[in-house]
């Protein structure tokens, strides 16, 4: 069964807008900008929809804080009619190096509070998760404050980059599948996320 639903994880206020917890809010931001989607505001997060390869997708940003993330996407699913195997969750990663990526079908959830309770609320692991690495924290360095530490203009610059590119394998991913993208990101020495989605205009793929 395919992705039909992409929650991206976060915090919500522009405290902590330049955070490396924010990335799954920035990866989302891009996506969108680069199809001329638009963000609306509903109770618990902003959603928003289009297609792609055909598939009507809904994404969503939940505006709970990090540790409360569940419920919005619990009620997402419930709404859209669907289930846990369609949906796809972009997450921060302090274990990997900055820009790497990591895709699975389902697992615990790390340490990481927003999928611990994203877990809780679904009563399932068996969602799929992207996790994008922002770098260990400093030696010395709580990793909650490594986390939440605001970025510097040159760090901003470069997690601009990782979320132009964990953006651009999502339609490929979508259209492809989880396997595919699991074979071809996972293994050492895989290739990177590309730069931009080349083929974001392809056939099928616009606004609602």
């Amino acid at each position: 069964m395919g992705i039909r639903c992409i929650v991206g994880l976060g915090n919500p206020g522009p405290r902590y807008e330049w955070t490396r917890h924010n990335l799954g809010f920035l990866v989302l931001d891009r996506f969108i900008a680069d199809r001329n989607w638009s963000w609306r505001r509903e109770r618990d997060g902003e959603e928003s929809e289009g297609r792609i390869g055909g598939e009507e997708i809904v994404l969503l940003k939940p505006m709970r804080y990090m540790n409360r993330s569940g419920g919005p996407v619990r009620d997402l699913l419930a709404r859209c009619g669907r289930g846990p195997e369609e949906l796809l969750v972009l997450v921060d990663d302090a274990a990997l190096p900055v820009g790497r990526i990591r895709i699975r079908k389902s697992g615990g959830a790390g340490g990481h509070r927003g999928l611990e309770s994203i877990e809780e609320e679904l009563e399932s692991r068996a969602y799929r998760r992207l996790r994008i690495g922002v770098g260990e924290a400093p030696e010395g360095m709580d990793l909650a404050d490594h986390l939440l530490r605001e970025l510097e203009e040159a760090e901003r610059e470069r997690f601009e980059a990782v979320a132009r590119s964990v953006a651009g394998l999502l339609p490929d991913l979508i259209r492809r599948g989880v396997d595919w993208a699991m074979n071809r990101y996972n293994a050492e020495g895989a290739p990177s996320a590309p730069k931009e989605d080349e083929d974001r205009t392809r056939e099928g793929e616009g606004s609602t």
